[in-house]
């Protein structure tokens, strides 16, 4: 899904949104309440369920594009902590994310006294692909990653076909 960023003006504040398929807008809500409680992981404040949209706080950076930030070695070993944080977070309320990967991982950083750079915030993000385990069952049959990549018939509301996109790119084969 697309996230763009907008000023809300009556609180003075960068928000970014994000559009939802219209089969999981409930679940993803839904989701996004359960987890709302850590201050670790990124979840939605506020949405529009009109137009399938959800509302989240404005975060400067993600990993893939921090990487060439310095940090001092206590900053470099606070990010990975806070990300387990978020991890247990997430599982102490039974939901497993399965799409953990730098870009999920979103900072809020500002310059430091000395021109270098300081991390405030760090929280996990990307709820999409996240399955909520019931206590006492086992996992069975979940799909991973992020919707976008597995088939385009959702976005139309239509059902969805399991057909192989691998084949019509050179050098990949289908399964």
């Amino acid at each position: 899904m697309a996230v763009y960023r907008a000023r809300q003006a009556a609180c003075k504040r960068d928000v970014d949104f994000s559009r939802r398929l219209t089969s999981n807008f409930d679940y993803q809500k839904k989701l996004q309440e359960s987890a709302a409680s850590s201050p670790h992981v990124r979840t939605a404040i506020d949405t529009a369920p009109e137009h399938r949209l959800l509302v989240f706080p404005y975060l400067t950076d993600n990993l893939l594009q921090f990487d060439n930030k310095t940090l001092s070695l206590a900053q470099k070993n606070s990010i990975p902590k806070r990300v387990l944080l978020s991890l247990a977070d997430l599982h102490n309320n039974c939901i497993l994310h399965t799409d953990v990967k730098p870009n999920n991982i979103m900072v809020n950083c500002e310059a430091g006294p000395s021109r270098d750079v300081v991390v405030k915030d760090v929280q996990v993000t990307d709820l999409e692909g996240s399955v909520v385990i019931r206590p006492g069952k086992d996992l069975k049959g979940c799909v991973s990653a992020n919707e976008i990549w597995r088939s385009p018939e959702p976005w139309r509301t239509i059902l969805r076909r399991h057909v192989s996109c691998f084949g019509g790119f050179p050098g990949l084969r289908s399964f």
